[in-house]
């Protein structure tokens, strides 16, 4: 499921902290909310999240069916912390927006070819994206504090999503179970 809420909120320059800190809305009820269908959100979120944009809540619930029912409306990350908080929460699908190709080209390194991926799993027996994921940790493991953060990025960027160059400046990326 998208997260119809996030791209919302992003819409607006707000976050669902700026909610919470607005509407005393927990921040645990709002990642929860960001998960669901915005037909099942209750009248109280709906009125904290027009409270927070200054809209009315009729318009909040039609902008948020419009993404819900829009396939090309995805989460758009545009820093490392959005990429690592969206790789984290498993989104389907989103975009990188920015300056990242150095960054997208480690992470095309550091994944194999799909072809290639599959004889891999082949050889072993299914088990070698779980070897190579732990060997690959326990490498990162020597490389210096912010590196290594990048560097796990990376890795769980292309053991989890197919990532389509779309720009000089944009990359979609989806996850790989969602592609199979």
């Amino acid at each position: 499921m998208k997260s119809n809420l996030d791209i919302f909120l992003k819409q607006y320059q707000k976050t669902r902290y700026d909610v919470a800190k607005i509407t005393g809305i927990s921040e645990a009820a709002l990642s929860k909310a960001n998960r669901r269908d915005p037909e099942t959100y209750t009248v109280k979120l709906i009125m904290a999240l027009s409270q927070t944009v200054a809209i009315s809540s009729g318009a909040t619930l039609n902008q948020l069916l419009q993404i819900r029912d829009d396939p090309h409306r995805l989460m758009q990350a545009t820093t490392y912390a959005e990429i690592k908080q969206l790789v984290h929460q498993k989104e389907g699908r989103f975009l990188i927006c920015g300056d990242f190709s150095s960054f997208l080209k480690g992470v095309r390194n550091a994944s194999l070819d799909d072809e290639v991926n599959d004889w891999f799993q082949v050889g072993t027996n299914g088990t070698g994206t779980i070897e190579m994921w732990v060997i690959t940790r326990i490498l990162t493991l020597l490389t210096p504090g912010e590196n290594r953060q990048l560097e796990n990025l990376k890795q769980d960027i292309a053991t989890a999503y197919q990532v389509h160059i779309v720009d000089q400046t944009t990359a979609e990326l989806s996850l790989r179970i969602l592609n199979e």
